[in-house]
């Protein structure tokens, strides 16, 4: 996942950018797949990199999170076995 800088529909990939009257300029998740073979060394760019970082920071960390506290909070509670 990463963010992507949008003109209407189109992803802005270069600047500058011309935005026409009644167009909107906005942010938004964009969602990426990439498959790799088995055995292959992989090359990240910058962005891919960026990418990477961007997930494990917003999507799957806050998830890690809430799977803890709600793991401690049964463990917690009368009549539960951790």
């Amino acid at each position: 996942m990463r963010y992507g800088v949008f003109i209407a529909d189109d992803e802005v990939r270069e600047l500058p950018a011309m935005i026409k009257k009644g167009q909107c300029l906005f942010s938004r998740v964009v969602t990426e797949e990439k498959m790799f073979s088995a055995g292959v060394r992989v090359v990240l760019t910058p962005e891919n990199a960026s990418g990477l970082i961007f997930t494990m920071r917003n999507i799957m960390a806050p998830e890690i999170f809430r799977a803890h506290l709600e793991a401690a909070k049964r463990a917690t509670l009368p009549g539960t076995v951790p």
